[in-house]
């Protein structure tokens, strides 16, 4: 049977247990929903993320380039240089119903383009169309001139110096 404790059985160190227990009993997924009704309210529309959205200490601010390449190839998924130097940025995508994701290559000509904070002329990309249905992630590089690519579920390679994926 129990036995209530009065005000002045209680040890303060005994008292606060009680409560972190009472507290963690509450807030574990499992315990009972109150057995009143609560009124649900609606959240808010998540806001739209703005698309796509590289790392800009990675690719710089190229708004323009970003904007056309989404449109045109889908969700941008990789951006990134693939050489010490920055001279070859690589931007992936993930495609959308009228396109395969894409690796598109843009070579650097001149010191400014180096930086990244240059927006590069969509004219001056190559792209090239991934052999699968899907989006195309770069999963590694473990030479200067190879990148290990998923394609829509398939892990392939793309040859940095002759330009082409390889099944």
């Amino acid at each position: 049977m129990w036995r209530v404790a009065r005000s002045r059985d209680v040890r303060p160190a005994a008292l606060a247990a009680l409560l972190f227990c009472v507290a963690c009993a509450s807030a574990h997924p499992t315990a009972a929903a109150p057995s009143t009704p609560q009124t649900a309210v609606p959240s808010a529309p998540a806001a739209p993320v703005a698309e796509p959205s590289p790392q800009p200490d990675v690719c710089g601010y190229w708004t323009q380039t970003y904007q056309t390449l989404a449109a045109r190839y889908g969700e941008i998924r990789d951006c990134l240089t693939t050489d010490g130097t920055r001279r070859l940025w690589l931007i992936s995508t993930l495609g959308n119903a009228r396109s395969r994701g894409v690796i598109a290559i843009f070579r650097c000509r001149s010191d400014a383009c180096t930086d990244g904070r240059t927006d590069h002329p969509i004219g001056g990309w190559q792209i090239f169309p991934a052999p699968f249905a899907g989006g195309v992630t770069v999963l590694g590089q473990p030479s200067p001139s190879l990148l290990i690519i998923d394609n829509g579920g398939h892990e392939i390679e793309f040859d940095l110096h002759l330009l082409r994926f390889r099944t």
